[in-house]
């Protein structure tokens, strides 16, 4: 069982296609898991704690739908990533965490409206942490174009 899940894992020597290239695997075996794993561990925090924020802007209940759904989307996206036959999961839980993060990066603003000068750079932070999701989501979608494509014809390479 172990050895069919590292088959099926990112970190299997033959996960990634030696075209991709180093940077491609760095991403894929490093930097995108340890992004999810922050996702889940903001989650984490954000049930403990709440979402400052969000109770401001909305309300409590708010911020704990929010929280449970980043932890979810982190979960779901991690297993995506690790596993890429999984890829489903994988864009399912970035399509949430961008959705999350960026209703979070909005209160944010929202309240730098309202004279909160001082979240501002919390509000930048957020509004940067949705490039590597919406990056990724790209990724994914040129990914499964690409494959669709060596299927549907001869593809050499």
């Amino acid at each position: 069982m172990f050895a069919r899940m590292w088959r099926a894992s990112i970190w299997h020597p033959e996960a990634i296609p030696v075209i991709e290239g180093q940077i491609s695997r760095d991403l894929k075996r490093v930097v995108l898991p340890l992004f999810d794993v922050a996702l889940i561990v903001m989650g984490v925090a954000a049930l403990a704690g709440g979402m400052p924020s969000f109770d401001l802007v909305h309300n409590h209940l708010i911020s704990a739908v929010a929280g449970w759904a980043l932890l979810v989307g982190g979960t779901s996206a991690l297993f995506g990533v690790v596993f890429p036959r999984l890829w489903v999961a994988e864009a399912a839980g970035k399509l949430v965490v961008l959705l999350i993060l960026g209703a979070y990066a909005g209160a944010l603003w929202a309240l730098v409206g309202e004279g909160s000068a001082g979240r501002a750079l919390t509000a930048g932070a957020f509004s940067g942490l949705l490039a590597l999701p919406l990056w990724n989501l790209v990724r994914l979608g040129r990914e499964r174009r690409a494959r669709r494509t060596r299927k549907g014809r001869k593809w050499s390479g």
